[in-house]
């Protein structure tokens, strides 16, 4: 048995893919993402007067002029024995990136994050410092975007990034894929939510940045999303591989959530929870009701995570509640269990990535491209296991980089797309942005869904939902 068939050599991904996609980037490049100089302005002042406060009752919290952008100082003050004046907390054992080696201390949000759920006594401080460094993020934006901003002839102003894939120097895996960068400035960053998630959390977004990402006088903006991509490639593969029986990829094909119904079985059926066990999907429980949201999103932590290699340890150290705790061996071991009794399909397709690579000393994505995998027929079984983590979302990845590339060459080859005026803007992610005139827009909104929801028959629908703005915010629910 072997991998989704390529259908193309290298030769024919080169001519059917890079180099189309290659004049879809440029002519991108040349129009440029308009923006309202004056909301970001507006933006980056706001973001300032706010830091301002923040900083004022963070000095009341500690009683110092602090460089809280100085994880030096900041792990002094935090960190000292109180006799020393410090606040005698124990450092985080987690960063964004894992866990925090024994001899180092972090301080990023992760770490932050940890720190306020293990100090309830702190935790205000802690939070404060958190939306400091969240406002500051914000202004940063507003000011760099406006310092390379370049007017036009028709009164817009715009940026003018560079799209494209990784560089050849670019040794990480997900870099490997091809998924589009967007570069100078980065845009890739710019946050999808404003609220907070969870007690503990802070919003992502308090400046509501994306407002400043307007669309000219008399045009909208048009901006359609895939909707789980990276899940749909994966149900593909477990249907092309094992058949169309497996409960995910029936979830998948029928627009079905997937998270919910794991969550319900990890932590309901398994947990012997009744009241989970007695959630309503249908009614929608799973996204309403906050003690099921919860648990929804660990569904959701833990399909992603085992896509990219998570085993029990991992989900047990490196996935958090609410309250700053990490899920813990019980949760993790009920969270495991439930996915490979929900979906067992899963489990067949690491099983089968990992005696292809060992067999074939590479990975390909499901139109033909390579990532040489040497340590996969390593001695050292660290080394075999880090080359399987690394290609088994290598697949979902590229494949998703390819379905993307493929749809902005339909859709900037369309002819009725450009009598309407409709132009592409900005790939970000899984997201495609573009604008067209008013009276137009929404006939443009359909036939883009229509080329990405189309330019590849899988076993499992792609889905794509769109929306029209006057600004990039108003087209996000």
């Amino acid at each position: 048995m072997s991998l989704p068939p390529t259908q193309w050599s290298a030769e024919e991904y080169h001519r059917n893919l890079l180099a189309p996609v290659g004049i879809v980037t440029n002519a991108m490049e040349r129009t440029g993402v308009p923006v309202d100089p004056d909301k970001l302005r507006a933006i980056e002042a706001d973001m300032a007067a706010k830091a301002v406060g923040l900083r004022a009752e963070l000095k009341q919290w500690c009683g110092r002029d602090i460089n809280w952008n100085s994880w030096q100082q900041l792990a002094k003050w935090m960190h000292d024995d109180k006799e020393d004046g410090g606040l005698g907390m124990a450092p985080s054992p987690y960063c964004k990136k894992g866990e925090v080696p024994d001899d180092k201390i972090s301080t990023d949000d992760r770490a932050l994050e940890w720190l306020a759920g293990h100090n309830p006594e702190h935790r205000a401080g802690i939070q404060t410092l958190r939306s400091l460094r969240t406002h500051e993020r914000m202004g940063r934006y507003a000011r760099s975007w406006l310092a390379v901003a370049i007017p036009h002839p028709d009164g817009t102003w715009r940026l003018h990034p560079s799209f494209g894939l990784a560089s050849d120097r670019d040794n990480r895996p997900g870099a490997k894929t091809g998924r589009f960068g967007v570069k100078n400035p980065a845009l890739n960053q710019v946050p999808t939510r404003t609220d907070a998630a969870g007690e503990l959390g802070v919003p992502k977004d308090p400046a509501y940045i994306r407002r400043a990402f307007v669309a000219p006088a008399g045009k909208k903006l048009v901006v359609v999303d895939y909707s789980q991509l990276e899940i749909v490639l994966l149900a593909h593969d477990v249907a092309y591989l094992f058949g169309p029986d497996d409960p995910m990829v029936e979830r998948v094909r029928a627009g079905r959530d997937i998270h919910g119904p794991l969550a319900q079985m990890a932590f309901g059926v398994l947990a012997g929870d009744q009241e989970v066990i007695a959630a309503n999907e249908a009614a929608g429980d799973f996204k309403k009701i906050p003690k099921f949201k919860l648990l929804r999103e660990l569904g959701k932590a833990g399909i992603y995570g085992k896509n990219y290699g998570k085993g029990r340890r991992g989900f047990a150290n490196s996935v958090f509640l609410p309250s700053g705790e990490p899920l813990g061996e019980r949760r993790a071991d009920l969270l495991v269990d439930g996915l490979d009794k929900m979906y067992p399909g899963t489990n067949k397709f690491q099983q089968f990535i990992r005696e292809f690579i060992e067999r074939e000393g590479l990975i390909v994505s499901p139109f033909g491209r390579w990532y040489p995998l040497p340590n996969a027929r390593a001695k050292q079984t660290g080394l075999r296991n880090r080359a399987w983590r690394q290609a088994l979302n290598y697949p979902m990845q590229a494949g998703g980089q390819e379905v993307m590339a493929l749809a902005l060459i339909a859709i900037y080859n369309d002819p009725r797309l450009r009598e309407l005026g409709y132009e592409i803007l900005m790939v970000v992610h899984d997201e495609i942005m573009g604008m067209a005139p008013e009276e137009n827009a929404a006939e443009a909104l359909a036939i883009v869904e229509y080329h990405m929801t189309h330019v590849v028959d899988l076993l499992c629908p792609l889905r794509a939902e769109g929306a029209i703005g006057h600004n990039w915010k108003d087209t996000k629910k």
